[in-house]
């Protein structure tokens, strides 16, 4: 699916209820503002990255039965909205947004280190914690928001929809890092505990992710003729699918992973309702 070709469909919807609802009572509800908001990214990656730079890495015959763990992490987001009438208390409400999602995602392994003794004829063996991470915190979304609304009061707003986001900023840089505090436990012959297996872009994000989205607003008039409205809102999403494909899950077998994301924020918006009358 073409995400521009969903922007202009959804623009041309704008205009058409717009004329519309001109012509009925209903255009007291017609609304255009922008709006901000904090929240939580959850998410749930069941795969391990990178696998190719980890395999050239390893130990021969050694496979990264580990995933990363999940992760809550805080974002935020801004945009601008349109919302029209279509009949009685029904609507339609259109957002455009940009998103903070990034995380940093973690995965811990435990591995066998020999030591040989002074005199040279005895090795001792200890477990050595490692730590893989893969920091995606600029991680970010570009959304198209379109909704249906219904109001059970003149000022409480639901809102069903869905989300049609396309990721930026999709950097990544992973590195492991040993976690073990034995000054003779190390990577390199250098002495560093750390080690970047890769830095880049994610390879295999999708570029279109659709989720099902959610919310409840209540607005709040800020002056007399009720043209000035501030509205505090609430919005979950839970994307279908995964994030990115061709990520993988080893162990036993290699069998596909995936990367799952629930956004829940909380903000509030400015509208303005040009046909308000203060009633």
């Amino acid at each position: 699916m073409n995400i521009r070709l969903v922007v202009f469909a959804l623009i041309f919807l704008v205009f058409g209820f717009t004329a519309r609802a001109q012509q009925d009572s209903t255009v007291r509800f017609v609304r255009y503002g922008v709006f901000g908001s904090a929240g939580l990214n959850v998410h749930t990656p069941q795969f391990f990255f990178p696998e190719p730079v980890y395999l050239l890495v390893s130990l021969p015959g050694s496979l990264p039965t580990f995933r990363f763990d999940p992760t809550t992490t805080f974002g935020w987001s801004a945009g601008g909205l349109v919302e029209l009438p279509i009949a009685d208390r029904f609507g339609l409400s259109l957002r455009a947004s940009y998103s903070q999602i990034g995380a940093r995602l973690v995965a811990y392994e435990t591995i066998k280190g020999g030591f040989l003794s002074l005199n040279g004829q005895s090795v001792s063996f200890i477990d050595i914690r490692v730590e893989h991470s893969s920091d995606m915190r600029t991680l970010a979304h570009f959304s198209i928001e379109p909704y249906l609304t219904y109001r059970p009061l003149d000022m409480l707003v639901l809102y069903a929809g869905a989300q049609f986001a396309t990721p930026l900023n999709t950097s990544v840089r992973s590195i492991e890092t040993i976690l073990d505090t034995n000054a003779l436990v190390f990577w390199n012959t250098n002495g560093t505990k750390v080690r970047t297996t890769y830095q880049g872009a994610f390879p295999t994000l999708n570029i279109l992710n659709i989720g099902l989205s959610g919310g409840i607003g209540y607005e709040l008039p800020i002056d007399a003729e009720k043209q000035w409205i501030c509205a505090f809102e609430m919005f979950y999403t839970g994307f279908l699918g995964s994030l990115a494909n061709n990520i993988f899950v080893y162990g036993a077998t290699v069998q596909p992973g995936f990367w799952s994301l629930g956004t829940l924020r909380a903000g509030v918006s400015l509208r303005y309702a040009p046909f308000a009358t203060g009633k």
